[in-house]
């Protein structure tokens, strides 16, 4: 096989999403986010018919042996049965959720029941029967055929109740499948909230649920809510950057670490927006990085295996968050001057150290480097208020900062006074009390810079401080 394209074929409007070919080779099928399925033959290079029977994109198709029956599965929930002689069509099978998949359980020849298997994007696979729509399309073939009435491929006959312009919903020939296999619920959205440490989760069962990176593990379930609402419910007044990224799309929740995730991550609030339980389990916590502990605590059997080799203490004592041993695994590497990614799968209680990364090893053992790199880093100058002339304070020297992002306000102040009382030699100065404020906004002393300069100064630009005698 050479690789090259022999034909190209056109007439969707939009990106295929499903194709199903005849045994023999000659014709194709082609299913599309158009909404339309069209039947082609290959060797006039053509399209010799149209079928309109769904309201979305077609994502499956699936024929017969005979290539005389086609089942097409949409977005739009619903399963149809079209005769390729007459192409009519029956609604088999309504769904709640996208049909993903089908495949025919069919013997022309046989007195069995001919079947349809339709997996669903909620997880569970349905067996239903086609024979009901089998004869009323049978009966139909058989009535054109004595007509003498010919089929037009290009004009497909639609039956009345699955026309493109009716509003009402298709009524199915099936109501119930013969059998059902329930799969387990899977996430279809999430939200990582402000604090960079939760991922609010809804699942195919419609339930919101509350993950903890860091701890690797659900926290809270609040059943069937509103997850716009509640996600806004849960978000609080406070900005870190990105460490982790988030992958759905297995149906689980999958987090992917890089090595600047140890950089990223550093706070001085681990617990904000946590719930209550973990917030009096951690409020001895101070400085910590995200990445570090969460790495830490998988990696927990490892640090302990490695310093019992030792019999020494590690040059890192980071904290670690408790992680179950079952968490499952996956480090992915790419060798220098290679596009080709070696990976690795375990449990986080059966590592091999073999497989681990020199530089997690490192990081890990001795603290690495932890810098933070500027793209990371907050600039700001920081100047008088000038609005309020009673509350006026002199000017400091060099009041322009590049600062590490999750510095707090309550060190901007510090600085300022310490500044004022080296500049104008009184010792006043140490125990004043002064706001600092930005876009006229006085600001709570426990935000950090970035959380100001992402969701108060909310600009590109160096962002502007004032500070000025408290009220």
């Amino acid at each position: 096989m050479s690789g090259t394209k022999v034909i190209r074929l056109k007439g969707h409007s939009d990106n295929i999403r499903s194709l199903c070919l005849s045994q023999d080779g000659t014709k194709i099928i082609s299913g599309s986010s158009d909404h339309t399925i069209k039947i082609w033959d290959i060797g006039q290079q053509s399209c010799i018919g149209t079928i309109r029977n769904h309201l979305d994109s077609v994502w499956t198709l699936s024929a017969d042996t005979n290539f005389r029956y086609l089942v097409s599965g949409s977005r739009d929930k619903t399963v149809c049965l079209t005769s390729l002689q007459t192409f009519e069509s029956n609604c088999v099978c309504v769904f709640d959720s996208q049909v993903c998949a089908s495949t025919f359980i069919f013997d022309e020849n046989s007195n069995s029941q001919q079947k349809i298997a339709i997996g669903t994007a909620d997880a569970n696979i349905s067996l239903y029967s086609l024979d009901t729509s089998l004869q009323q399309l049978k009966k139909n073939e058989k009535k054109n055929s004595n007509s003498g009435k010919s089929v037009r491929r290009s004009t497909p006959h639609l039956s009345p109740q699955l026309r493109p312009s009716s509003e009402e919903p298709p009524v199915p020939v099936e109501d119930i499948p013969l059998s059902e296999v329930k799969g387990e619920s899977c996430i279809k959205k999430f939200s990582v909230l402000n604090n960079k440490r939760c991922v609010l989760t809804e699942n195919t069962n419609g339930e919101c649920e509350l993950w903890d990176i860091c701890r690797c593990k659900k926290i809270e379930n609040f059943g069937k809510v509103s997850f716009e609402e509640k996600e806004k419910e849960l978000n609080v007044f406070y900005y870190l950057p990105s460490w982790f990224s988030i992958d759905t799309k297995t149906g689980w929740l999958m987090v992917h670490f890089e090595r600047q995730c140890l950089s990223s991550s550093v706070t001085y609030s681990p617990s904000i927006g946590m719930p209550e339980k973990i917030k009096e389990e951690e409020k001895q916590l101070g400085k910590i990085s995200f990445g570090e502990s969460t790495l830490a605590g998988l990696f927990d059997k490892f640090l302990n295996s490695a310093k019992n080799q030792n019999e020494q203490e590690q040059e890192n004592s980071c904290y670690r968050f408790e992680i179950d041993n079952d968490v499952p695994l996956i480090i992915t590497r790419i060798p220098e001057g290679s596009i080709i990614t070696r990976t690795s799968s375990f449990k986080c209680g059966e590592i091999d150290s073999s497989k681990l990364p020199s530089w997690l090893i490192d990081d890990l053992l001795y603290g690495g480097n932890k810098n933070v790199p500027d793209d990371l880093k907050t600039q700001f100058k920081i100047v008088p208020d000038e609005k309020r002339g009673d509350k006026q304070l002199p000017p400091i020297e060099n009041g322009s900062f590049q600062s590490p992002y999750y510095l707090s306000i309550t060190k901007v102040k510090e600085h300022v006074l310490s500044n004022l009382e080296k500049r104008e030699n009184d010792s006043r100065y140490k125990n004043m009390s002064i706001d600092i404020l930005c876009n006229g906004t006085v600001l709570d002393p426990s935000l950090t810079l970035c959380t100001v300069h992402h969701l108060i100064w909310k600009s590109g630009k160096e962002m502007t401080l004032h500070y000025r005698l408290s009220d």
